[in-house]
């Protein structure tokens, strides 16, 4: 539509775009290996720039991979896909025993948390989310399919995956409001 350089524009856009997402991720990462270092030795917490250093080597591990290639992200994949399944119905699992059952670590409790602390997502904003992170995730996780079945099923399978995964979010968030008094969304590295 652009013509041959025009083309160049949605590669540029998607590349800003993964870029900050990888930028995101490495800060998140970072945050999550300075919680594992800090319990496991506990002086770690006494360096001035601890949180800086856990994410710089978080971003030399994750740069390191990416540069061996879409089949290095593929075997890491494979490997974190069900470590993350585990991780997730370890935490909901923890949170439904700490408040006593999965009633009351619903969403309802959240959405109080949510509109006292003013954050302000809508089901429909909320749905809008969700579908164009889809829309743009899709054709990478359908694209090698052999069949337009197994397309198919790729595409069904993604917003079941993430809904799930919002859910335990939503979940194990509002199990912190019973627990801690407040909503905790990284447990981990607040206490």
């Amino acid at each position: 539509m652009f013509g041959l350089r025009g083309a160049h524009l949605p590669a540029l856009a998607r590349a800003v775009i993964a870029a900050g997402w990888f930028g995101i991720n490495s800060w998140f990462g970072g945050q999550a290996l300075d919680a594992i270092l800090g319990r496991l030795a506990p002086a770690w917490l006494g360096i001035g720039i601890h949180l800086w250093v856990a994410f710089g080597v978080f971003w030399i591990l994750n740069v390191g991979i990416a540069m061996r290639g879409p089949q290095a992200i593929g075997r890491l994949a494979a490997l974190a896909a069900p470590t993350l399944g585990i991780a997730a119905v370890a935490l909901f699992v923890w949170g439904a025993s700490a408040v006593h059952g999965v009633a009351t670590c619903s969403p309802r409790r959240e959405r109080s948390w949510a509109a006292r602390s003013g954050w302000r997502f809508s089901r429909r904003s909320s749905r809008r989310l969700l579908l164009g992170h889809a829309r743009i995730e899709h054709p990478d996780y359908s694209r090698y399919a052999e069949s337009q079945r197994g397309q198919l099923r790729g595409q069904l399978v993604m917003p079941i995956v993430m809904a799930a995964f919002a859910f335990v979010g939503i979940a194990v968030t509002s199990a912190t409001v019973v627990v801690d008094g407040k909503a905790l969304w990284n447990r981990s590295i607040c206490c």
